[in-house]
This record gives C-alpha cells, sequence and structure tokens, in this order.
C-alpha cells in the first residue's frame, strides 16, 4: 500500500461529519450535510452507521482497499434507542 495515495485519501477525510438523521417506517434515512447530494439509508441504527460509512467513501472515491487502514465513523452520544420523532443532526467522528 503506498502511504502517499493512503495520506492523499486520508486528508479527504473530515475528522467530524454532520449528518442528518430521520427515522422512518421502514428504517433511517441519512442526509450527510458535509457532503452535497450525499444520502443514504439503513433498515436499523446499526446498518444506518454501516451505510453512511460507504456513502462518504463512495462520494470520496476511495478505493475499497483503503478503507480498513482510514478508519470508519462513528456517532458521538447518540444510541440506537433514541428516538427520532424528527430529523435531528448527528455529529459521526472518524476513528481511526
Amino acid at each position: 500500500m503506498n502511504s502517499k495515495t493512503l495520506k492523499k485519501y486520508t486528508d479527504l477525510l473530515p475528522n467530524q461529519i454532520t449528518v442528518a438523521v430521520k427515522k422512518t417506517k421502514l428504517g433511517f434515512v441519512a442526509d450527510i450535510k458535509d457532503f452535497p447530494h450525499c444520502y443514504t439509508q439503513g433498515r436499523n441504527f446499526a446498518e444506518l452507521v454501516e451505510m453512511i460509512n460507504e456513502a462518504v467513501f463512495t462520494y470520496l472515491d476511495i478505493p475499497e482497499r483503503y478503507k480498513r487502514k482510514l478508519g470508519a465513523y462513528f456517532a458521538q452520544n447518540l444510541t440506537p434507542k433514541r428516538q427520532f420523532a424528527s430529523m435531528c443532526n448527528t455529529h459521526f467522528a472518524l476513528a481511526k
């Protein structure tokens, strides 16, 4: 793995992203505010977190082979049991 290329992809990823999360009848919908027109969904909260990461990495066109080295985004101060009565902004931090 080329360290210069890895650094290039690392520099693309913000340390934190803001995600508007809404609970629906079918699960959760997310609007990733830091990237225009970047949306995803999941049947449950765990799947939503996985899909948010996939959406960000796809949006930034980061190859699959670099994803494990770059880390993943996780919700800060939020539990899956929280009720999302309406859309709310949630911060996700990059854990490396």
